[in-house]
């Protein structure tokens, strides 16, 4: 008799309108969305706000397509803006998707403990895998 495992999707699905994102739940990926949001947020607040209020709006662009993009895909933040073309509520759309994947996250058994071991362990990995090249 055969050992029979259901396996898992791999990814979150998200629905904003009409479009269909999908984060990836991969190692990397979970590592990569607690590094995104901290950057966003730092850069966000760093931000230049000298100059037009259209060079400014730029800039805050430029921070979220990164941010969209890396996580999601190239093109995604394009794709969001298309839908809904405002910063303002294209950041409030990323700041819930990212609300809602740490919800999801923590329902599916990822806590920030069980991250944090795991980015602990990748770290040491690298480090021992550089020191076996030199």
């Amino acid at each position: 008799m055969a050992i029979k495992i259901q396996t898992q999707q791999t990814h979150i699905p998200i629905e904003l309108g009409d479009l269909k994102l999908k984060f990836d739940i991969s190692d990397d990926s979970l590592i990569d969305l607690r590094k995104k949001i901290e950057e966003v947020q730092n850069i966000a607040q760093d931000i230049d706000t000298e100059g037009s209020d259209s060079e400014v709006m730029d800039r805050v662009k430029g921070v979220m397509r990164r941010a969209y993009d890396d996580l999601f895909g190239e093109g995604t933040f394009d794709k969001v803006y298309e839908v809904t073309p405002s910063i303002l509520v294209t950041t409030q759309y990323f700041l819930d998707m990212a609300q809602g994947l740490g919800e999801e996250m923590e329902k599916r058994g990822f806590t920030s403990t069980s991250q944090e071991k795991l980015e602990k362990y990748l770290q040491n990995k690298n480090k021992k895998n550089q020191q076996k090249k030199k």
